[in-house]
């Protein structure tokens, strides 16, 4: 079955930890009586540690992915409500379909993640008080089916992910963001609508069932986002590095994704893959965002005057590298033509612009990069970015579905149905 996969198109092979808010939904909270029959398909942001080869100890990076998630859950049919002896009301849901992109520095390639064929990721929502529907717990017991430039992976031992919500569906709304929020890679008791795993490292297998890499604990953390507008573009340009009296011009290139928030003012950078060679920071780099759940986000404005404050980490030879603070930007931008929708089910579109992006960093930058042990190894010094070639970008987005796809959305025959009693 996992070599049958090869021809299965790319958007079934695609991972999803957890689900989120489509544009049109309102803020207002579900209670656990109100829910709809309809499969939720929705938008995610999601990071995970990766050790690739069988070694546990072995070379390990940290992959963002964004992209859509299908939710089928109760009272969807063959999905299951039940009162548990505490009083507390649970239900039950999966996910089915995933299309979620990442590009990996030590596979030197995009990375597919998705749903596996055969192993489900059943979860629950519990609610914590009988009679209470939030705050809520949630829980899924992940399994995937990872696509990569070294091949198929996927886990048999699932990874349980776990959060406290106080909606359905859980969202990362703005209020949630705080500055006493947990660092990279840890859980805080009370926050919400944010998912992590736990019970890690798990094995990942490759197609004839050896160990091929593991997920590990150093970050494994996805949440909802509501966006109005996605920008995906290809760009290139040249970042500038300073160490003592050296300075070296590094030409990058590679994917952006940017989101406009419906619930929240301005844009952000939610992906970056920017891919050169540095012989300061000891050869091939990739540079992407600072994923973080709650700060270190690059903000900004995506208007005819861009503006972005960009939170930057850098793998390299050396291991990853990051800033301490924000890359200020400046730019100008051109939304020009529609070129694709993200397709969230009942709850309708977001569109997908392509643009002319030019972002110039101001003359006096001297933002810092230290490696994991706080050793400063070099300076950014200038950031120079612009599209690449628009008319060239690959596909990106979820397709709507035809009537095959809605029946695989049920629960498989010949499992149980629902989720475990948490």
């Amino acid at each position: 079955m996992i070599r049958s996969m090869k021809q299965v198109s790319l958007w079934t092979v695609a991972l999803a930890l957890t689900f989120t808010l489509s544009p049109v939904y309102a803020e207002e909270e579900e209670s656990f009586d109100e829910l709809e029959p309809v499969v939720d398909v929705v938008y995610l942001l999601a990071n995970s540690s990766i050790i690739v080869g069988p070694d546990v100890a072995g070379p390990s990076e940290d992959l963002t992915f964004t992209g859509t998630v299908w939710v089928p859950k109760f009272p969807v049919e063959g999905f299951n409500r039940r009162e548990l002896p505490s009083g507390a009301i649970q239900i039950d849901f999966e996910l089915t379909r995933s299309d979620l992109r990442g590009e990996s520095y030590l596979m030197d390639g995009p990375v597919l993640l998705g749903e596996h064929p055969d192993l489900r990721s059943l979860g629950t929502i519990t609610q914590r008080d009988g009679g209470v529907n939030y705050p809520a717990d949630f829980i899924v017991q992940r399994k995937v089916l990872i696509e990569t430039p070294n091949g198929l992976m996927y886990n048999e031992d699932p990874v349980p992910v776990l959060g406290t919500i106080d909606s359905i569906p859980p969202v990362r709304f703005k209020s949630h963001l705080g500055l006493d929020a947990p660092g990279r890679g840890e859980r805080k008791e009370g926050e919400m609508n944010v998912f992590r795993g736990e019970q890690l490292p798990v094995a990942l297998l490759d197609e004839e069932g050896s160990i091929a890499g593991w997920f590990y604990s150093r970050v494994h953390v996805a949440f909802a986002v509501n966006p109005s507008a996605v920008y995906r573009m290809d760009v290139e340009g040249e970042i500038t590095l300073r160490h003592g009296e050296r300075e070296e011009a590094v030409s990058v290139v590679g994917p952006i994704e940017v989101l406009d928030h419906a619930d929240q003012d301005g844009s952000e950078i939610v992906m970056m893959a920017l891919r050169g060679h540095s012989d300061l920071l000891g050869g091939s780099i990739l540079i992407s965002e600072s994923f973080d759940a709650n700060e270190r986000l690059s903000r900004g404005t995506m208007g005819v005057e861009s503006a972005f404050d960009l939170h930057l980490e850098f793998k390299s030879p050396h291991g990853t590298l990051a800033t301490e603070g924000a890359v200020a930007t400046r730019g100008l931008f051109e939304k020009e033509s529609q070129i694709d929708e993200v397709w969230l089910g009942e709850r309708g579109d977001v569109p997908v612009y392509s643009v002319l992006w030019n972002q110039q960093s101001p003359a006096s930058v001297a933002e810092p990069i230290f490696d994991d042990a706080g050793r400063q190894v070099a300076q950014i010094v200038g950031l120079r970015l612009q599209t690449e070639n628009v008319a060239g970008r690959r596909p990106c987005c979820a397709v709507p579905p035809t009537e095959d796809d809605a029946l695989s959305l049920a629960p498989r025959s010949g499992d149980a149905k629902g989720g475990p009693e948490h």
